[in-house]
């Protein structure tokens, strides 16, 4: 009977760790997509101010 619980409290432990690092992963990768969006908008309009800029040049 102690040998089944202390098992039992061992899988259980793993899988909180599991579920925990599936936490863990789900965020940061929620992090990354959603740096990854501000990033490509900042360049994209980076992009159309120095267009904006190369345009007015020319056209002076």
């Amino acid at each position: 009977m102690h040998c089944w619980l202390r098992g039992s409290r061992r899988l259980l432990w793993q899988r909180r760790v599991v579920i925990a690092r599936g936490i863990l992963i789900f965020r940061v990768h929620g992090f990354f997509v959603s740096c990854k969006n501000l990033i490509l908008c900042n360049y994209r309009h980076l992009l159309v101010s120095i267009a904006g800029i190369n345009k007015s040049i020319v056209f002076q």
